[in-house]
Formats: C-alpha cells, structure tokens, sequence
C-alpha cells in the first residue's frame, strides 16, 4: 500500500512544455554540458534547470526575469512536471550570468539543423523558384545599460533585420543592426548571393529604385 501511495505521488502527466522539451535531444544537451563544463560548481540549480527556466519563459512571452521567476512561484505546485524545484530569484539570476551562452548557442543550431532535416523543400513548395521575404524590426533597449545602441534622446535600440525562407519557414540569415539603420540600406545585404529566379517579398520600407534595379539585374523578382 505505501508503494501504490508513493507512485501515485510522484506519477506526473505530460504537459505541453513536457512534449516540446522532449523534442531538445538528452544526449545532445549533455554532450555540450560535457564540452562546456558548465555544472561542475553546480549542486542544486544544473544548467539544465536553467535551460527549462528559459525554455518557459520564452512560450509565455515573458519580459524579465522577475516575470518569469513571478510565474514560477504562482506554479510551485506544477514545477514538479518539469523536475524542477523552489528556487529563489537571485539564484537564478547569478546561474543565468555565470552559464555560458555561447553553450545555448551550439544547442540552437543543432536544433536548427534537426528541424532542417525534418522539414523538407518538396513539404512546403512545389514551385521551382525559391521565395523568400525579408523585414526588419526594432528591439527597445535601456539606454542606461546599452549606451551604445543610441536611438533617441532617452531610448536605446537596435534593429534585427531578417530573411525568411518561406519554403522552409525557417530564417537563413539574420542581421543586426543600430536602431537608426533604414530597411533599404541593408537590404542588399540580405539579398546578395541568392539563386537567380529567386522571389523577394518586401514591403514599402524597402522603396528604393537602385536596389530594385540591382535585383532585376540579378535575375531577382520581388514582389
């Protein structure tokens, strides 16, 4: 009788950021921890913990870390789905400062190559011609902390300039730049040594008639 109390006690259900976790290969994670080394000080809090930490605040869209670390302790009675325990936010805070990103860096591109693997051209298209679509966006920044992405008088920022190959619905190339970048001047950027035929979608931020000549000149069509 205790046995089947103990079970039902620690028997946990497959939650949503259970089944998205599952797809980050065990192995593959511990095979970086091992290269990086990043868990010999480490007794309670790994840095796989942190990872799921980072990894749920990314799905909830939280803004801080006193967000994310806010909703954990309104959760303490769920984290045991994820082997997680109670956990103060300084803590957190110290392991996310003192863990290498360039560890969660290698994860993010075998993760990429995994779902390139997956997701095959013949899925998604059945046109020869390759489509991609190319934007930008500002990120806000705290001009006090990030001095130098200067945007305006009592704002900092800096602009992420995208392409996204529509056929995989993946991003292949990625650019950053200061807030005050305009679209047209790094769009070449983002459009040099594609295929010919290829199809470029913009919108009118892009408006520039000697990068639309350089497309044509490519045998680039853009829409």
């Amino acid at each position: 009788m205790p046995f089947i109390l103990n079970t039902l006690m620690y028997t946990y259900t497959h939650t949503i950021c259970n089944e998205l976790l599952q797809l980050v290969n065990k192995w593959n994670f511990d095979h970086l921890l091992g290269q990086h080394n990043t868990d010999k000080w480490k007794k309670k809090f790994s840095t796989r913990n942190t990872f799921q930490c980072l990894f749920i605040g990314q799905v909830l869209w939280c803004s801080s870390i006193r967000h994310l670390w806010t909703v954990l302790a309104c959760n303490q009675s769920k984290l045991y789905h994820l082997w997680l325990e109670t956990f103060a936010r300084s803590t957190f805070s110290d392991w996310i400062n003192k863990t290498d990103s360039s560890l969660f860096e290698k994860l993010f591109y075998r993760l990429l190559w995994q779902v390139a693997q997956i997701i095959t051209e013949k899925q998604h298209c059945e046109a020869r011609n390759k489509v991609y679509a190319i934007d930008a966006t500002v990120i806000s920044l705290t001009l006090s902390v990030f001095d130098r992405a200067y945007y305006r008088k009592k704002k900092g920022a800096i602009k992420l300039h995208t392409r996204l190959n529509l056929w995989t619905a993946l991003p292949d190339m990625i650019c950053i730049t200061d807030g005050k970048k305009t679209d047209g001047k790094t769009a070449l950027m983002l459009t040099d040594w594609l295929d010919k035929w290829s199809i470029v979608i913009f919108d009118r931020g892009y408006l520039d008639y000697e990068y639309w000549h350089k497309l044509t000149t490519q045998w680039i069509t853009f829409v």
